[in-house]
This record gives C-alpha cells, sequence and structure tokens, in this order.
C-alpha cells in the first residue's frame, strides 16, 4: 500500500463512506490480481516462444523491445482467454482485461503463427475437455506439500475393494503457483481422473495441470 491509497482509504472512513471504501478496496484488489495474473501469463510465454531481437535503428529511435511468438496455444474464445502450455497444461481466464498492449500483440502473433486448422481442431478438443472437467473431478485436494520443484496434491482417503488408501498427484510446483496467481484466492482444487493431474478453479477461470513423470 502507497501513501496516496492510504490517505484514501482514511479519508473514506473518516467520513463514513463504506460503501465507497468497498468499490475502492474491490477495484484496487482488481487491479493487483490483474498485474500478478499478467505476470504469471508472461511467464509461461517466456518460456516457450521464438524471440526476435530488434535492430539497433529499432531499438534506440523507435524503443522497439523484443519481439515474442508463444509456441503454445493462445486464444481469445467465447468465455475469455484459453492457453495451452506445452501441450498438456491448460488454463481458462474469464477476464479479458488481463490482456494489456503487450499480450495483445504476443496473442495475434501466436494465432498467425503455424497451421491454423490444427490450432482450431486443438481448440475445439481444449474446449471439450474444459466443460467436462466439474464431472470428472469430484476428489477435493485436502492438503499439499512441496519438495524441490514438486507439489504433491493428496486427496481424502479412498476405498478400492476392501482396502482404504491415500490418492496423491505430483505437478510440477512452477504451473501450480501460476495456477493459483491466474485464479486467485477462491481457488478450489480437484484430483483429475484417478491421479493424472490436478484441477483448479475459481470464479475467475479454469486450469488443468497434468501429472509430472517423476520416474
Amino acid at each position: 500500500m502507497d501513501k496516496t491509497e492510504y490517505e484514501t482509504i482514511n479519508k473514506l472512513v473518516d467520513e463514513g463512506k463504506l460503501k465507497e471504501l468497498k468499490e475502492y478496496l474491490d477495484e484496487r484488489m482488481d487491479a493487483n490480481y490483474i498485474k500478478a495474473a499478467r505476470q504469471a501469463i508472461m511467464s509461461l510465454i517466456n518460456s516457450d516462444c521464438i524471440k526476435e531481437h530488434p535492430s539497433y535503428y529499432e531499438r534506440v529511435e523507435l524503443h522497439q523491445g523484443i519481439i515474442k511468438t508463444y509456441l503454445g496455444l493462445f486464444e481469445k474464445t467465447e468465455n475469455g482467454i484459453v492457453i495451452c502450455h506445452k501441450d498438456s497444461n491448460i488454463f481458462e481466464l474469464y477476464n479479458e482485461k488481463i490482456l494489456n498492449s503487450s499480450l495483445k500483440d504476443i496473442l495475434k502473433r501466436t494465432a498467425d503463427f503455424g497451421d491454423i486448422n490444427e490450432k482450431k481442431y486443438k481448440l475445439e478438443s481444449i474446449k471439450r475437455a474444459l466443460t467436462s472437467l466439474d464431472k470428472k473431478c469430484q476428489r477435493e485436494i485436502v492438503y499439499t506439500s512441496e519438495e524441490a520443484n514438486n507439489i504433491e496434491a493428496w486427496t481424502s482417503t479412498v476405498q478400492t475393494g476392501s482396502s482404504y488408501k491415500d490418492l496423491s498427484v505430483i505437478v510440477p510446483s512452477n504451473y501450480y503457483k501460476i495456477a493459483h496467481k491466474l485464479l486467485g484466492e477462491k481457488t478450489e482444487e480437484y484430483m483429475y481422473s484417478k491421479g493424472d493431474g490436478l484441477y483448479l478453479k475459481s470464479p475467475k477461470g479454469k486450469a488443468l495441470i497434468m501429472r509430472k513423470n517423476t520416474k
């Protein structure tokens, strides 16, 4: 919180303007979320993209930065934004305000790159998968632990035949943390299938992180 925010909140409290205070705090929370979400998306892009470095003239005279083309799927849909990273991890966001000018430029270059028909087929497959996740993911995650670069997520004890056991799934911690930044504080976690991955959802969107091969 900076000085201006502190003074604004104090003034609204002193004047008893609780409705205006709530609106101001909601606005600031939304701004902080959007900033964190943009950084999370950019971290995905930076880990899997083509980078074109500007010439001296473009850099000095036109102030052109590095031009990035994302190699994963990055598309706008009727629901918002869909990202498919490394052909397996899926992120769906409902708020298009996250797309600032830099992300819009990358989105356009990414949409124009590669086979259009292949991307269309992949996007339709992703949409079908996203709509069925709530039915397939019923086991809620009850606790998680982190070791090295992995997150192990556990469900409650389940019965298999005559025996009982705990089910867990290991996913990359960087994708897990990115999902939480994209989905915000009200994120719920579920096991995907019988340990094939981790499904996360919130009012802001959904994410599917596939199991990490630790062998």
